[in-house]
């Protein structure tokens, strides 16, 4: 575990932006490999990348993220919008299947949320909802409580108390 691997590469004298900054990990895979054990390298997002995919976040040259297997990154997940908001989306990007799943920080460890897609998609669900009209609101419930059986104008019209028009 190299925590950070700018740090590591420090005494080196090689700059983050050169692709050489990559060659110390490839000699590490390399001493590694017959092993069979897989280093794990932290290496910080620049600023700038903050809002990118893990690849693209990375400070520095591309070529470091070029040689890992399999990139992780990690990101508040709504925390510009709630500063109480704990859950943290870990996105990876690599030879293996690419996943976004977010997860929740505790003081105890990380808490898996579920598939970040999901979580967005419920969301988006929750806020249509939220924006409907009083009517809207009280629509959606009939057909919940009708559902499976199907529901008519007709029957919104009797329920509800409405005009025609409005049903």
């Amino acid at each position: 575990l190299l925590d950070s691997y700018a740090k590591c590469v420090n005494p080196l004298g090689i700059s983050e932006n050169d692709a050489a900054f990559a060659g110390p990990l490839a000699d590490l895979q390399e001493t590694l490999a017959p092993f069979r054990c897989t280093p794990v390298v932290i290496h910080h997002a620049g600023k700038a990348g903050a809002e990118q995919n893990p690849v693209l976040a990375s400070r520095g040259s591309t070529a470091l993220p070029a040689s890992a297997s399999q990139v992780l990154g990690m990101k508040w997940f709504k925390r510009r919008e709630d500063k109480s908001d704990r859950r943290v989306l870990l996105e990876t990007q690599g030879r293996g299947e690419d996943l976004e799943l977010l997860i929740l920080q505790e003081s105890e460890g990380w808490i898996l949320q579920g598939d970040a897609s999901e979580i967005l998609e419920e969301e988006k669900q929750k806020k249509l909802i939220d924006d409907l009209s009083e009517i809207q609101g009280e629509v959606l419930e009939e057909v919940k409580s009708r559902w499976p059986k199907e529901t008519t104008s007709s029957d919104i019209k009797k329920s509800l108390k409405v005009q025609d028009r409005t049903a």
